[in-house]
């Protein structure tokens, strides 16, 4: 819906900063209607994998469980990832009442802009071209990707010192699959 989507160019430079400082592995999910914009994102990225069209619904959510966070849209997919407890940074559109789609369970960053239309429920915002959404930063998004993977590398560090990993984000213990070119943020 193209009244919630924060600018594509937006999603380019954070996860493009995100691969520069710390190593991650971008995955673009969603339909088959997401395929083209994935492709591009990958292409400027040069890395990554384009599951938008390729894994189902059941795939994509085994694939999500081997991701650090999840950077996107209020989507259905932003509610997959929550739903297998990955930490999402989500960007939503006022089109509807605050808190109404945010994601369940906690550790979660949403981004919302206050605004007179607040509450429109445009389906695409032709009048004002989504202010609302322009009104979140790329610097706003990009420290909160960074502390949470920042938070990862802590975590990294204590596993490399103490031999025992300890993450009570998702209360997984003694961790050894999430290395280096494993998936860790999800677009």
């Amino acid at each position: 819906m193209p009244a919630k989507r924060w600018p594509l160019s937006r999603f380019l430079h954070v996860i493009g900063n995100l691969i520069s400082e710390f190593d991650v592995w971008p995955v673009v999910f969603g339909g088959h209607e997401d395929k083209v914009i994935g492709d591009w994102l990958l292409d400027r990225w040069g890395s990554g994998y384009n599951a938008a069209g390729n894994l189902g619904i059941r795939a994509s959510l085994a694939a999500m469980k081997q991701c650090e966070l999840f950077i996107g849209n209020d989507t259905g997919t932003m509610h997959m990832a929550a739903a297998v407890g990955l930490r999402c940074i989500a960007i939503f559109s006022s089109r509807e009442r605050p808190g109404l789609w945010y994601p369940l369970g906690e550790g979660h960053r949403v981004f919302r802009s206050a605004i007179e239309c607040e509450g429109c429920g445009l389906v695409e915002c032709i009048e004002l071209g989504n202010e609302c959404l322009k009104r979140i930063s790329v610097d706003e998004v990009l420290s909160a990707c960074r502390e949470m993977l920042a938070e990862r590398t802590t975590r990294e560090r204590d596993y490399q010192t103490t031999g025992r990993q300890d993450d009570k984000a998702t209360g997984a213990q003694d961790s050894k699959t999430k290395a280096r070119g494993q998936p860790s943020v999800v677009q």
